[in-house]
């Protein structure tokens, strides 16, 4: 598809047809981030996701990597408003991604430890 080009007037042809371009890419937008929240696969990659682009941590570094730290944390505030336009229930689906995530990362550890208590009795 051809690049969308800047729209000066609002009444023209082609302001209309970006206008409605844009709504239609919205949609989907909105139908994948959903579908993505349905499933616990997609619910955790958002959390991959979130951790990535460093969403709730500290980005200021003192020196110039705060500005792509910064830039970074951006694009997780994006999808975290998105998911919160979505209304309550991908607000809900969200805490659920997060509950999941940290109980996944729990089960990580305790496999983590069996596997060194099993290792000291190899021995």
């Amino acid at each position: 598809m051809d690049k969308l080009m800047a729209v000066t007037d609002l009444n023209t042809a082609h302001a209309k047809m970006v206008e409605y371009i844009q709504a239609q890419m919205r949609r989907k937008d909105e139908e994948a981030l959903r579908d993505l929240l349905d499933s616990p696969s997609g619910r955790w990659f958002l959390m991959r996701m979130f951790d990535k682009t460093k969403l709730i941590s500290n980005s200021f570094t003192g020196n110039s990597s705060t500005f792509f730290n910064e830039g970074r944390r951006a694009v997780g505030v994006e999808l975290m408003n998105e998911i919160t336009c979505l209304g309550l229930d991908a607000f809900t689906k969200k805490q659920l991604a997060e509950r999941e995530y940290i109980l996944q990362q729990q089960e990580y550890k305790q496999l983590y430890l069996q596997s060194l208590k099993e290792d000291k009795g190899d021995e």
